[in-house]
């Protein structure tokens, strides 16, 4: 009996040590209470980079609460692969709150409607140098409790920029 109690026990663990991808359809359905800027956009790709790739996309990335102040809980990208969105964050999981207010200099996490919050120095990176899609989400709670979400496409073109 103890055997198999340990047997179930080590198995869930296993499970619940296991990250799962955000699912984008579950996102889409979030109401709306922040808007995403990418700028530029669309962008073109540098040789080399904070990616640590061959060629890295570097573009500024906004966000600003729509009505109410919103707290990011979770951010992350997909890319447009094959014909589907596929998660693609270098961690294999998505960005946290504290990775929100370190890399978009916004304490706590916390947008007020009217004071963006920007990542001047975002980035996507790849060993190819070709066009590409990335949908950037961010999801976060407004200040009535409720689960609200931003998003915004930004193109990769397959040239390296004429300031390279």
């Amino acid at each position: 009996m103890l055997k198999k109690l340990l047997v179930v026990l080590a198995l869930l663990g296993v499970a619940g040590c296991q990250s799962t991808s955000p699912n984008l359809g579950e996102i889409d359905n979030l109401p709306d209470g922040l808007r995403v800027i990418h700028t530029p956009n669309p962008v073109r790709a540098h040789s080399e980079g904070r990616s640590s790739r061959r060629y890295t996309w570097q573009y500024m990335t906004t966000v600003e609460a729509i009505d109410m102040p919103v707290t990011i809980e979770q951010f992350g990208a997909f890319d447009f692969h094959g014909g589907t969105w596929q998660f693609s964050n270098f961690t294999g999981k998505p960005f946290t709150k504290a990775n929100f207010a370190e890399w978009y200099s916004c304490p706590d996490a916390a947008i007020e409607p009217g004071k963006p919050c920007s990542d001047p120095q975002n980035w996507s990176g790849n060993d190819q140098l070709s066009s590409g899609r990335k949908l950037w989400y961010f999801i976060g709670r407004d200040s009535a409790g409720n689960r609200v979400k931003g998003q915004s496409e930004i193109e990769l073109v397959g040239e390296i920029s004429p300031v390279d």
